[in-house]
């Protein structure tokens, strides 16, 4: 299920399940966490493949009950995110949706470059 496939996203970060004591719990970032989740959907069909893990909100969401994907760059976006590219192109700041999207996953993947090297 989806609820059960978040929860293990959140079990790859660090997140202990109730009732669940590791000595050393895995503490992997959201995207490595992810990529574990694609290779058991994709290699080993363990998880339903339309679970995708949202770009900007971190969070897994079911691609078949909202969400878009965007070849250009390459990323998935939830409901919630993808409404919030859609205000920025509403206010006249993008010309076109890839346009936006392109545009603020520059600016996202900046900010994180800037802080990896603070």
């Amino acid at each position: 299920t989806l609820e059960q496939t978040q929860e293990l996203y959140q079990f790859l970060q660090g997140e202990l399940p109730e009732g669940f004591m590791l000595k050393t719990p895995p503490k992997l970032s959201g995207k490595m966490a992810f990529t574990i989740i694609y290779v058991l959907q994709e290699k080993f069909k363990l998880i339903p493949d339309h679970f995708e893990h949202c770009e900007r909100c971190d969070v897994v969401f079911d691609m078949d009950f909202g969400g878009d994907h965007f070849d250009d760059p390459g990323i998935n976006l939830c409901d919630s995110c993808v409404s919030h590219v859609f205000w920025r192109l509403a206010k006249g700041e993008k010309d076109n949706m890839e346009n936006a999207v392109k545009e603020w996953y520059a600016e996202l993947t900046n900010n994180a470059d800037m802080e990896e090297g603070e």
